[in-house]
């Protein structure tokens, strides 16, 4: 089989006799033939079966079929298997055993016996198997009231959809109130109002929205309100826009800017290359090339690769920065080793590293392909800090306490070094574990996948989004030697909290996220940056970040803001995006020196193609409800 699919490419590649050739085959057959059109997978946890669904117009099943069906798991071939012919119907289902967990990647190739193939990635999520698709669309007043539309945006029904409605705040107690039911059931692509009971207020409010088949989808709407004593209005969402600034990446991950006076940005492409944009310029040639140092990514999805970026507070004199990649495993039985190395500028050229410079500064070895995190930066006190995830895979299953909860390893931990001191570094002296059981650069620990941190000097603020597993994506302010939770909790919600029993630990005593969301939200916390920019005064101290997708495919990224209205007291409000300006996947935030914020993003589910695009966010003229 494989001998006869090898002639057929060479006949094809001949090209000027293809036409003689599969008219001896059968006078019915034309140029027309193709490879599968489409290739849908899913997967199914209580058989862990993986269903590849197949669409294919086969034009002589003799010789035009599907030839053999490769499975990859987490870039390892899984299995394969060959096929002699196939159905003549042109939508049919394979399926297959396949053990996975929570967080594996499953690539599928088909090979056409005549016209080459078709490949499939599908990211095995427990909590997508149920995921109903519900959206809270306008949200405006009504006569005395509130009232909400809830839409059902899945190809099926949605039956027993919960919902709420709150109002808070105001001059008078009658306005914090609630009103909740629950809608039987919602059809396709149709919606149902629902609404509050009556208000009575005066001054500025907040009108939660929320919705949901089930408590652990719920979505939410924040928004902000005035009361006008018999009435209120709900005041229009901010709508955000983006001005591309440079395209063509393929996946661009991290957003850097030396303080040198020079206005440069450096976009990280987790491929493994750094590239300038200068005076709104993006140069040819890279920065820096590391991919011959990196493991091989895959192309479907990968977390790995090249992840982060910081430049020495003092790069202007000194030319020192850092980076943080997924090389080859250092040691046997892993899957790769995440890498902390220093480059030099290059004596020559500003805009050029020096690629002979490399001087590795920590290695940590990881036991799966995700969740190596990788944001590098420096803070106030002239100290590096380094996120690590807690290993990778599901449930953190690393030993018999995780990673996470493990002070014996750098994994799942925010890490604090000293790189002007000691070989390759130092130890700053107030680390939380100096002098005692624990590794010493750990600074903070509990995390899952810190993605992203980043460091606020007017608040003296370390902020992290830490993804999170089935069901909470949380968002957390850092503080020196605190335990963050994961795996004993996820977000504010108990996980394993038999382990805080066998660890000796009260779960009260645990950090708790100043946000939370459920993946009726989104699948991904991205962490951005509080904003200081000039052009946008409406959002002035307030914390700018979002949602890699809420779904796989197709891509849908959400934008949100967080504003404190009183010490960690945070509410999350989301923008609005129309759809000429709606995002696939968001991958990181940036921000320049004058504090404006940037959007790195891709229309690819992986790290292959060139949709990867930096674009500043715009904010535009509230949408009307």
């Amino acid at each position: 089989m494989l001998i006869r699919k090898k002639i057929y490419i060479k006949i094809i590649a001949a090209g000027v006799f293809i036409g003689l050739i599969l008219t001896g085959i059968n006078s019915t057959v034309t140029v027309s033939a193709h490879p599968p059109q489409g290739l849908e997978l899913q997967y199914d946890f209580a058989t862990q079966e993986l269903s590849a669904a197949i669409t294919h117009i086969v034009v002589n099943p003799n010789v035009h079929y599907v030839a053999k069906v490769e499975i990859t798991k987490n870039g390892l071939l899984f299995a394969a298997y060959n096929y002699t012919s196939q159905p003549t119907n042109s939508q049919f289902t394979y399926t297959y055993d396949v053990p996975a967990v929570d967080g594996d990647v499953l690539d599928v190739v088909l090979y056409c016996s005549l016209f080459g193939s078709r490949t499939a990635t599908l990211i095995v999520n427990e909590s997508q198997q149920s995921l109903g698709e519900i959206e809270i669309g306008k949200v405006k007043s009504g006569i005395f009231s509130i009232q909400a539309e809830i839409k059902n945006i899945a190809t099926e029904a949605s039956e027993n959809v919960d919902w709420e409605i709150s109002v808070k705040g105001g001059l008078f107690g009658l306005t914090n109130k609630t009103k909740s039911g629950t809608i039987s059931i919602i059809e396709p692509g149709s919606s149902k109002t629902v609404r509050s009971g009556p208000i009575f207020t005066l001054g500025n409010v907040l009108v939660s929205v929320r919705a949901g088949p089930r408590e652990d989808l719920t979505i939410e709407r924040n928004l902000k309100g005035t009361g006008r004593f018999l009435g209120l209005t709900v005041q229009p969402e901010l709508t955000v826009g983006f001005q591309t600034i440079a395209e063509g990446f393929t996946s661009p991950i991290e957003f850097a800017v030396p303080n040198d006076g020079t206005d440069r940005f450096f976009i990280v492409d987790q491929v493994g290359q750094i590239y300038i944009i200068k005076n709104g310029t993006l140069l040819a040639e890279p920065f820096l090339n590391i991919s011959d140092k990196m493991v091989p990514l895959m192309g479907g999805f990968d977390e790995r690769g090249l992840l982060g970026m910081a430049f020495h507070p003092d790069y202007a004199t000194n030319g020192r920065f850092f980076i943080f990649y997924s090389a080859p495993a250092y040691t046997e039985g892993f899957n790769c080793t995440s890498v902390i190395a220093e480059y030099i500028v290059s004596n020559d050229n500003e805009d050029l590293a020096d690629p002979t410079s490399e001087r590795i500064i920590l290695t940590v070895d990881k036991p799966e392909f995700n969740h190596n995190a990788g944001k590098i930066l420096f803070g106030s006190d002239g100290y590096l800090y380094i996120a690590f995830g807690d290993g990778g895979g599901a449930n953190d299953n690393h030993g018999t306490i995780g990673n996470g909860q493990n002070i014996s390893t750098l994994l799942g931990s925010i890490v604090r070094i000293d790189i002007n001191s000691g070989e390759p570094y130092g130890i700053p002296l107030d680390n939380p574990f100096v002098g005692q059981e624990g590794l010493d650069e750990i600074y903070a620990f509990g995390f899952r996948n810190p993605w992203r941190i980043s460091y606020d000097a007017p608040s003296d603020r370390f902020y992290v989004a830490d993804v999170g597993q089935n069901k909470y994506e949380e968002l957390d302010i850092i503080e020196r030697g605190k335990n963050y939770g994961w795996r004993i909790m996820e977000g504010f919600h108990e996980f394993d909290p038999a382990l805080a029993d066998d660890l000796g630990i009260s779960i009260e005593s645990l950090a708790k996220p100043i946000d939370e969301y459920s993946h009726g939200m989104g699948l991904s916390i991205i962490g951005g940056y509080v904003y200081h920019g000039n052009a946008f005064p409406e959002l002035h101290d307030k914390y700018i970040y979002g949602d890699w997708s809420d779904g796989f495919i197709p891509g849908r990224a959400r934008l949100f803001y967080a504003e404190e209205t009183e010490k960690y007291g945070f509410t999350r409000y989301e923008f609005r995006m129309d759809s000429n300006d709606s995002i696939s996947y968001l991958l990181a935030f940036g921000q320049d020196t004058d504090g404006e914020v940037y959007v790195l993003t891709s229309e690819i589910l992986g790290p292959t193609g060139t949709t990867g695009r930096v674009s500043q966010m715009i904010i535009e003229a509230p949408l009307k409800g």
